[in-house]
């Protein structure tokens, strides 16, 4: 490819010029100058735009990182997408123009499985609805006839319609991508476009199949054709673009049988879910080379059946129907019973099987046993001689519950074990709690003692200093004059405001009160004027 082909260009703009950008670097290609191959010139128009910016797209689409498979993200990019883009595709898809890519305008760079989906879903389950109401509508009034539900179409459509939207797809994109490879200058979709845009090609049968409830055969063959043509012109508008460089029998061979898969997908289904209603005119025909067939009489000649009615014919159509809708009852009802029985028979050869698996076990575990009280003597034993295997089992059984009663009483014990414990444990910490506060009082008397020491020997040493004074003779004048105070004496020893005294501190002080009156009073103090002081 030289470089008058393509012309890139390629501008950085910074973030504050990018204001819904995350910071990024932007990247724009254009295509100025770019010119096709000779092979691609035809058909100018706007479809060539798609395989001008197939390039642009691949490029771009490398910049996003791709989740794993196992993790949400990987499956939520094929469901981006939202209800104004889904109805736009819809709309798209039901009314397709001419030199219009569906692709290129609405799936480019989005493709999508939740229109796909959801629109097949609708299809199946409009099918199944629909069938069933135009069985109803052309029985009804029926005097032998009762509506069964035949749940068995939804499960037919499902098949038929998924297998087609995915299968198809998947044989196309096959395709494309083996004739892009080996035609050079020719590209191709991806599996998921091709996928979404059969998903949504399939939007047009919805109301056609809604209208097909209706029992009306002129109605019915109408909205296929209708239908067909609507579909069928955008798969070609479609894939068209892609192949218009092969050769033109490839071309036409490929899109006629896109065209061909279609249409065997709507008669199919037509004929296969709505084929119980017959008009008028049918019944009548079939009705009437019914009776004029050639009979045979008592002389072994045949002989042409004479015309009848209509409102005979209708007589007998009504009756074959009711005979046939009793023998469709009766088969059903005789199948069933076929199932059932063979269910049982199964069921029975499973147990005869397992029967003659434990018949086979059964005798060797006898020949086990047999083998076993010989080799322990319980033969020759006399507790044990003259019982069977039975009795044994039985008397091995009643020593196993006496143990078991035996292993109750010892749980039962070990129970009463476990609370005496613990409350030989709690007495034990209740003793300890005790022996602590008796320590603590044994503290406390100790030092109530040792302050009721302090104080004694205070008391004396202040007793010992005291010496005879002389007073001064008392002048009542003076002593009126000024009264007699008393001034408190500061001795080296003090207790502070925070030590705790015992609460007999003072009994003692009272107690040895009159001991020290009697003391004074063998003192005698002399005073000024002559007198005594106690």
């Amino acid at each position: 490819m030289t470089s008058t082909d393509f012309h890139l260009q390629f501008q950085d703009f910074d973030d504050d010029d990018d204001d819904g950008d995350d910071g990024g670097t932007a990247v724009r290609i254009e295509d100025e100058g770019f010119k096709k191959p000779p092979t691609q010139r035809r058909g100018a128009g706007p479809e060539e735009e798609l395989l001008d910016g197939d390039d642009q797209t691949q490029l771009l689409s490398g910049e996003k990182k791709s989740a794993a498979f196992w993790t949400l993200e990987f499956y939520q990019a094929f469901f981006n997408v939202d209800t104004p883009q889904v109805m736009d595709r819809i709309i798209s898809s039901v009314l397709p123009w001419r030199g219009k890519n569906f692709v290129r305008l609405h799936i480019r760079n989005n493709p999508d499985l939740y229109g796909p989906f959801w629109i097949c879903a609708t299809l199946v389950f409009a099918i199944g609805v629909s069938g069933n109401l135009s069985s109803f509508l052309v029985h009804h009034g029926q005097p032998r006839y009762k509506y069964i539900p035949e749940f068995r179409k939804v499960t037919m459509a499902a098949t038929a319609i998924y297998s087609y939207a995915w299968l198809v797809p998947l044989v196309l994109w096959g395709f494309l991508t083996w004739r892009s490879r080996k035609i050079s200058g020719t590209l191709s979709y991806s599996f998921l476009e091709i996928v979404c845009v059969y998903g949504y090609s399939l939007a047009v049968y919805i109301p056609a199949v809604v209208l097909w409830g209706i029992p009306s055969e002129f109605l019915r063959w109408s909205s296929i054709v209708v239908a067909l043509c609507l579909s069928g012109s955008l798969l070609v508008l479609t894939f068209w673009p892609v192949m218009r460089d092969d050769r033109p029998r490839v071309i036409l061979t490929v899109l006629s049988v896109l065209v061909t898969l279609h249409v065997l997908l709507a008669i199919g289904c037509k004929v296969y879910f709505f084929s119980t209603y017959e008009s008028e005119a049918a019944q009548s025909i079939s009705c009437s080379l019914l009776l004029q067939c050639l009979v045979p009489n008592r002389g072994g000649q045949r002989v042409m059946a004479r015309k009848v009615s209509p409102q005979d014919t209708h007589k007998l159509v009504e009756q074959y129907r009711l005979e046939r809708d009793d023998a469709i009852h009766r088969e059903n009802a005789l199948k069933e019973k076929l199932r059932q029985y063979e269910l049982r028979t199964k069921s029975t050869e499973t147990a005869k099987q397992k029967l003659k698996t434990l018949t086979l076990e059964n005798k060797d575990l006898r020949r086990q046993v047999k083998a076993l009280r010989s080799e322990i003597g319980l033969e020759s034993s006399p507790n044990f001689q003259g019982k069977t295997t039975k009795d044994i089992i039985s008397d091995l059984q009643e020593k196993e519950r006496e143990c078991k009663a035996l292993v109750e009483k010892t749980g039962r014990l070990n129970l009463t074990i476990d609370e005496l414990s613990s409350e030989l444990a709690n007495a034990v910490t209740s003793k300890t709690l005790l022996e602590e506060k008796v320590q603590s009082l044994q503290l406390n008397l100790k030092d109530m003692t040792n302050n009721q020491r302090r104080l004694l020997k205070l008391w004396e040493d202040k007793k010992a200093q005291r010496e005879p004074v002389l007073l001064p003779a008392i002048n009542p004048h003076r002593t009126a004059q000024k009264p007699l105070t008393h001034k408190s004496v500061q001795t080296d020893m003090s207790i502070s405001s925070t030590q705790i005294l015992p609460a007999n501190v003072f009994e003692t002080r009272l107690r040895y009160e009159p001991e020290r009156n009697r003391n004074l009073e063998r003192r005698n103090i002399t005073l000024p004027n002559g007198g005594q002081s106690k």
